[in-house]
């Protein structure tokens, strides 16, 4: 079941993940909370960080290609001036980092959250996470990726 949230509920949502995607929904107790936590990630001073089991081993990395939105379902990366003719709307400039673990898993670390992020810039250097019906071939099982909390 997918929850709906009326603008009222949803004002002091700190962030919401993907349907698809394992993980918190995050509240702010008050607006007052609410109001600094969003100045803090307009600034770019919080980092939210995650665990993903990915398809291939891993890599101590930065990924900082620009995404933007493939179609109305999926983000693409930007490797080239190219790309960018392909795609429609605007770029985001954000960057990944990534901490391999044992067994495939990696500690990831976004300071900008944009929607499928992680899963696009993992795929990008074929490191998909696991079981990622959207940006990889496997489509058995539950998407890998975890939302574990924020950093300030």
């Amino acid at each position: 079941n997918q929850l709906k949230f009326s603008k009222e509920q949803e004002y002091w949502l700190l962030n919401r993940l993907d349907n698809d995607t394992a993980g918190f929904l995050y509240f702010a107790k008050t607006p007052e909370i609410y109001h600094n936590f969003k100045k803090l990630q307009k600034e770019n001073k919080i980092q939210k960080i995650y665990y993903a089991q990915c398809e291939n081993t891993p890599f101590k990395t930065q990924i900082s290609y620009p995404i933007m939105h493939k179609n109305k379902s999926k983000m693409v990366v930007i490797k080239s001036n190219k790309d960018i003719k392909k795609w429609r709307g605007k770029q985001h400039f954000v960057t990944t980092q990534v901490e391999p673990l044992k067994d495939n898993w990696a500690k990831i670390i976004i300071t900008k959250w944009i929607r499928h992020q992680i899963r696009a810039h993992l795929s990008s250097i074929n490191c998909p996470i696991k079981n990622d019906p959207l940006y990889w071939n496997n489509v058995e099982g539950n998407l890998q990726l975890y939302s574990v909390g924020f950093k300030f």
